[in-house]
């Protein structure tokens, strides 16, 4: 092949013998006769792009590809051996150098290793292998969603079987926000790229791996390959024992506390007289914000908003988090351990604020029952700073206030108190700003106002979140951790971010200014009355 420009990526023509030669330099530069040749070798040991270091193993090892052709080559300077597999087959087969490459080195390992027999594939063509294909991926997806709800029930029916229903009521709203968002967060940090190495270590430790590596043999097993046979008997066995496990904690619920319901509130009522919130001014202001907590808490339509942004945000944090780092060269490692991990855990503070804010600005939108809404209409309307403040406490509250509050006791206890406190101011001057640009956009009284579909946002607001925040994010983490080594920098940046509140504060003022404090209730026509629906059950 001829690579023109990019020569150095694939240019070099060798042989076994030679690279050999090669891997023999590099695990043993001291009896390389040249000095500059040998210091060089050492250089390029070094973590830069030269080669894949395995720190577990202390393998060091680079493969190669063009058409049809593959190369791998490794050494390890503790067990003082080098392996050099060349192939002339392309990328993929499993006699190609890098899988063969891995075989060797679990065998030399003396662990299980990638098999290279044959096993047999379903060809693929014409309308019989269409049908059974399509087939198969329906029923997988079938199997896959009833494994979900069939995990979700189960717990959820045991909780009901073991707590008293009083507990139960109460501890349901949040095994089901976590629930929830466990699964969208799962779901977005599921591996786009499947490779032989994610495939190979699902089938060594199939009860450690994802289930959706379960259902991907399923699938196999389906269109009529064997090809992931323990991962099929996984999937079978997995879906088998959640059904069995919901259907005895519904068994269990409906003998235990069939009666109950029947006989109980849904809201289970308060079990003490001393209030969790704490006291945030006047009657009217505590109104809003106890009304906009409580709500939260007690409806499940709300939750799912919630936990759905809460759980991508879950998602993306997890995937920042495993981002590869540039390692430190020797001139810049110093005593300041927190550093290393620094821009992965800034970024993520970052984001899950901006998430927990978009989703309580979210749920704050969607009332809580559109009937009831006619007790606020015979209310004065709030037009004053007053409600404006209410619902400024309300959003920190159930957005900015926990996670906050979470991120404090992390840094505070990881991280010198320098970078953990500036982090923290810098974090709540951010949140407080989130907090401004939602508060002019929301209801007078959150959970109130008629959701009407034609009007919403959410999916724009959603594509903006995921497209925005999240480079945004990286630059601001990367630029904060330098800020955190400079004192200068650090105040000039907590300067900009003040400056950047109290215009939003402005902001919100100015808005304000411009309303009649009147809620809309436009879910109902004007000319059409209003039922209550009141009725007496003697009659």
């Amino acid at each position: 092949m001829d690579f023109g420009a990019l020569a150095s990526a694939g240019g070099l023509y060798s042989t076994a013998p030679d690279l050999l030669a090669w891997l023999e330099a590099n695990l043993h530069p001291e009896r390389v006769n040249d000095a500059a040749l040998a210091a060089a070798i050492r250089l390029s040991r070094e973590r830069q792009i030269a080669w894949t270091i395995d720190d577990a193993t202390g393998d060091v090892a680079h493969t190669g590809a063009i058409e049809h052709f593959t190369a791998d080559v490794f050494f390890n300077t503790s067990q003082d051996l080098a392996v050099a597999v060349l192939s002339n087959i392309g990328p993929g087969p499993a006699m190609s150098a890098p899988l063969l490459a891995e075989h060797i080195r679990a065998r030399l390992r003396g662990e299980r290793a990638i098999s290279t027999a044959e096993v047999r594939v379903v060809a693929t063509g014409g309308l019989g292998s269409w049908i059974r294909l399509t087939s198969a991926y329906w029923l997988t997806m079938l199997a896959a969603g009833l494994f979900v709800f069939a995990l979700a029930l189960s717990v959820q029916g045991l909780a009901a079987a073991l707590l008293p229903r009083r507990h139960f009521v109460q501890a349901s709203s949040l095994l089901q926000v976590t629930a929830f968002a466990t699964i969208i967060g799962l779901y977005f940090v599921q591996p786009m790229l499947i490779t032989p190495a994610t495939i190979r270590a699902a089938q060594s430790a199939v009860w450690h791996t994802s289930p959706s590596y379960w259902f991907l043999g399923l699938f196999q097993m389906l269109s009529g390959s064997d090809a992931l046979a323990p991962l099929a008997r996984m999937a079978l066995l997995g879906l088998g024992a959640v059904l069995a496990t919901s259907a005895l904690a519904y068994a269990l619920t409906y003998v235990r506390t069939l009666r109950r319901i029947a006989e109980q509130p849904d809201i289970a009522p308060a079990v003490t007289r001393v209030s969790w919130l704490p006291r945030v001014g006047s009657a009217h202001r505590i109104a809003i914000v106890e009304f906009s907590v409580r709500t939260l808490l007690r409806s499940a339509q709300h939750r799912v908003i919630l936990a759905f942004y809460w759980g991508i945000g879950f998602a993306l944090t997890t995937v920042v988090m495993k981002l590869p780092r540039a390692p430190a060269r020797s001139s810049e490692v110093t005593s300041a351990v927190w550093q290393d991990a620094a821009v992965p855990l800034l970024v993520a503070s970052m984001m899950m604020t901006a998430f927990s804010v978009l989703a309580a600005r979210v749920a704050f939108g969607l009332p809580r029952n559109i009937a009831g809404n006619w007790i606020f209409r015979i209310l004065p309307g709030r037009a004053d700073a007053e409600g404006q403040r209410a619902r400024r406490f309300a959003l920190i509250y159930v957005s900015l206030g926990p996670v906050w509050l979470g991120w404090a006791a992390y840094f505070l206890a990881a991280w010198p108190w320098w970078p953990a406190a500036g982090h923290l101011v810098a974090l709540g001057l951010l949140g407080l700003t989130l907090v401004e640009l939602a508060l002019p956009s929301l209801p007078k009284i959150p959970l109130t106002r008629a959701y009407v579909a034609g009007k919403s946002r959410v999916h724009i607001s959603a594509y903006i979140a995921v497209t925005l925040v999240l480079p945004f994010t990286l630059i601001a983490g990367s630029f904060e951790k330098q800020a955190l080594q400079d004192s200068t920098r650090y105040l000039q940046t907590i300067g900009c971010l003040g400056v950047v509140w109290i215009a939003s504060l402005v902001r919100s003022r100015w808005l304000k200014g411009t309303d009649d404090g009147q809620s809309d209730f436009d879910t109902l026509p004007d000319d059409r009355p209003l039922s209550l629906e009141i009725w007496d059950s003697r009659f």
